[in-house]
């Protein structure tokens, strides 16, 4: 998986959470996943999510 790829699947992730206060952050990538922040509107960080490179599969860091 691409980046890009994990981007879209974090946008349709926030999309399905229908709270327009959340945005997507930075995302990185790590050895078998991408790390990207979830942020406010005002860009308070307000999760840590995760995105395995191999299945697609999202979770919260905490």
């Amino acid at each position: 998986m691409k980046e890009k790829e994990s981007r879209a699947i974090l946008a349709n992730h926030l999309k399905s959470t229908r709270n327009p206060n959340l945005k997507l952050g930075k995302v990185t990538e790590k050895d078998n996943c991408f790390e990207a922040d979830i942020l406010t509107k005002d860009n308070s960080l307000a999760d840590k999510i995760i995105v395995d490179k191999y299945s697609g599969w999202i979770r919260s860091i905490y």
